[in-house]
């Protein structure tokens, strides 16, 4: 679901789901819980950043659940219509029930970003 407050645009989401894992021999059960906000800061410069929270648990004994969290956030400059300028920030930390099963990561960057409309016929 997503919503317009005037120019700030407001997302939140929540999926539950059933999916087998073939290459892990069971199905899973997954539940995600996702926030997504984006604000323009001046004329040419937006704001956008999101969260989600990701829980899968397997409906066996044998498997072990995986929790997951992730934060991004990036400012932009629109350089031109179809040009754009980013730097981005992304966290990812995730967690499994057993020894050494805990991971983070961080990612920084700048990307430029370019889109041309096109009309299909």
């Amino acid at each position: 679901m997503a919503r317009n407050f005037r120019t700030a645009l407001v997302g939140v989401d929540y999926v539950r789901s059933f999916v087998p894992a073939y290459g892990f021999g069971g199905t899973m059960q997954n539940e995600e819980l996702t926030g997504r906000l984006q604000l323009p800061l001046a004329r040419r410069v937006t704001a956008t950043t999101g969260v989600a929270w990701r829980r899968n648990d397997p409906l066996t004994d044998v498997d072990l659940p995986l929790r997951s969290f992730w934060l991004e956030g990036a400012i932009g400059y629109a350089a031109t219509p179809f040009v754009r300028l980013e730097a981005f920030y992304g966290g990812t930390h995730q967690t499994i029930d057993r020894p050494g099963g805990q991971t983070d990561r961080n990612r920084f960057g700048f990307q430029v970003t370019t889109a041309k409309p096109m009309r299909i016929r």
